[in-house]
């Protein structure tokens, strides 16, 4: 609100939120642009505010998606209650099982589990019976080291140094023992068996044997103990394994309901996980392919289709309404459609004239010889025999109407130049002093006219009244003159009535051109001073109840001998055997003098 707005009515309009909101869902339509099966929705809101259906789709698109998202997170946030239950129970029962196990393991005198103890005991198992054949191969290598050395003592011969047994002390003195051997060989056979040194040399032998012999017996006690050893171990092992198996179908059911436990609580803290990564990362359920936009040209209404429909419904309309008018028509267009209460006579039907005449006329008809011609004749006929006969002088013959346009000035003009031609001196007066059609379209603005004689310029009219053209035939015109403010009181003053008393003694018609009735008090003057009242009435153009006040009128002597001229009647219509036409113009009163604008009777 800027400062130009200071002092200026703001008008606000406050409607309830339903109600708004019922105004927005019947402008929404939303629809599927390419098939049913498709989740593509297209959403159109009508509203003679662009930007506010831009705004309000784009808001109802985030409410949507902040809902969804709403209702997603709610779904997880029960997931995520659910799990951590369900964890702490899982939790609390491994627990108890895991206990239960290792009591059993525990007591069972198992170290992980019952497999792996029974891979273990196995392996020892082979690990013993391996070191029980190499014991058992070293006893018999050691017996048959013990039956070499009992060979060697009766045959004296050499013991072989590859005994295969891992004691170095028994080789040593099988070492001994050959060196000796081969010495005493040496020395017995060159000095004999008695040397002395042969003799040290023959001791020397069964000492050494004697020793590997004693070395030997030691070694195989040793092999036989660590032999009796591992026999009892694997008596043992082989006995726990059997336990073990045994113990295995008893730790089964325990070892199950941990795993089935443990893989049901690793598999909820997974999907913990996930839920809470899917509560990190929620998105919206709708994605916007196309902004809301909009264009400031209106979608309705649709022109060619409204145009189309109109164009029909026009033509169905005009039907109807040309049927309507032909039986609710309350105009009168001729003389049968007067009401019955009117007892004035229809003096003259005037025919409705061609383009052709229309256009050609300006005022007086030019062809003599027409049928409006003849028409103006049968008039002038019709109202000679209406007149009364004074014993001297002539009549006053006014002509009036209901509204302007009817054609009493164009009546007024062809009926004085009737009376002309048929040899009467004639005299044609524009009593309009407001409108003045008929000076101005003669030619004589600005001229003295009747209001010159009412306001005593002049007291000769001979120089006022002149004579119509130069083929006038006897048709003199007696113009407005110059405007006055006061018509009325100018047309009160009895100098009216004195002018038009010695006017009547020196023409034998004396036509004036009055005002319209039904407007000014001034035709209600002038008619007053008139021997007859001609009443032009337009066809088409004035309502039938209209002429039961006119009537009324004519039997308060407000309008003298009237009868009725009825203007432009369309004599084809009528089933009239000749050609009709008519004429009229725009009539019109004000403070400023107002223009004249012709316009054809058949329009």
């Amino acid at each position: 609100m800027t400062d130009a707005w200071n002092g200026k009515a703001v008008i606000v309009r406050h409607s309830p939120v339903l109600e708004t909101a019922n105004a927005l869902l019947r402008g929404l339509t939303i629809t599927r642009p390419d098939s049913k099966e498709s989740s593509l929705l297209e959403m159109t809101l009508t509203s003679s505010n662009p930007q506010k259906a831009e705004d309000t789709l784009n808001h109802l698109i985030q409410v949507y998606n902040q809902i969804s998202k709403d209702e997603r997170n709610k779904a997880s946030l029960k997931t995520k209650i659910f799990i951590r239950d369900r964890l702490k129970e899982l939790g609390a029962s491994l627990s108890d099982v895991d206990k239960k196990l290792t009591e059993f393991k525990t007591k069972s005198d198992i170290v992980k589990d019952a497999d792996t103890t029974m891979s273990a005991d196995f392996s020892t198992s082979q690990a013993l019976e391996k070191e029980i054949f190499d014991l058992e191969t070293q006893i018999k290598l050691a017996s048959t080291l013990a039956d070499n050395l009992k060979e060697s003592e009766r045959k004296h011969g050499l013991i072989s140094v590859e005994t295969g047994l891992p004691d170095s002390g028994i080789a040593r003195q099988i070492e001994h023992y050959n060196e000796a051997y081969l010495e005493y060989q040496k020395i017995a056979g060159s000095a004999g068996s008695q040397n002395p040194i042969a003799v040290s040399l023959r001791d020397r032998m069964n000492s050494t044997r004697a020793a590997a012999n004693k070395a030997l017996s030691n070694y195989r006690s040793n092999l036989d103990l660590k032999l009796n050893q591992l026999i009892d171990k694997r008596n043992s092992l082989t006995e726990r394994l059997t336990e073990t198996a045994i113990k295995e179908q008893e730790i089964i059911p325990l070892i199950r309901e941990h795993k089935v436990k443990e893989e049901l609580y690793l598999m909820l803290l997974s999907k913990e996980q996930e839920n809470a990564l899917a509560m990190a990362v929620t998105e919206s359920n709708a994605r916007v392919l196309e902004t809301a936009h909009g264009s400031n040209l209106p979608i309705s209404p649709k022109t060619i289709k409204y145009v189309a429909g109109g164009t029909a419904g026009g033509a169905l309309l005009s039907i109807l309404a040309f049927m309507g008018a032909a039986m609710l028509n309350n105009k009168v267009n001729n003389k049968h459609d007067l009401p019955a209460a009117n007892r004035q006579p229809v003096i003259a039907e005037l025919p409705q004239m061609s383009k052709k005449e229309s256009k050609n006329t300006k005022l007086f008809i030019q062809d003599e010889h027409s049928v409006i011609a003849e028409c103006f004749h049968i008039l002038r006929n019709n109202v000679d025999s209406m007149l009364p006969r004074p014993e001297q002088g002539g009549h006053v013959i006014l002509v009036t109407s209901t509204l302007p346009g009817e054609g009493k000035t164009f009546t007024s003009a062809n009926l004085a130049a009737a009376f002309a031609y048929a040899g009467k001196k004639v005299l044609l007066i524009d009593g309009d002093f407001r409108k003045s059609s008929l000076t101005r379209r003669l030619g004589g603005s600005g001229r003295k006219g009747l209001t010159s004689i009412l306001l005593q310029q002049t007291t000769d009219t001979t120089g006022i009244i002149r004579p119509l053209g130069e083929n006038s035939r006897g048709m003199d015109i007696l113009y407005t003159g110059p405007m006055v403010p006061n018509p009325v009181t100018l047309l009160s003053h009895p100098l009216l009535g004195h002018i038009l008393g010695i006017l009547k003694k020196q023409y034998d018609a004396v036509i004036i051109d009055a005002p319209p009735y039904g407007i000014l008090a001034d035709t209600a003057i002038l008619a007053s001073l008139s021997d007859i009242t001609l009443y032009a009435v337009r066809s088409g153009k004035i309502d039938k109840r209209y002429l039961l006040q006119i009537q009324q009128l004519a039997d308060q002597g407000k309008l003298p001998n009237m009868a009725y001229i009825i203007n432009g009647v369309n004599f084809k219509s009528a089933s009239y055997s000749y050609y009709g036409y008519g004429y009229g113009y725009q009539y019109g009163y004000g403070t400023k003098e107002p223009q004249q604008t012709s316009r054809k009777q058949n329009k």
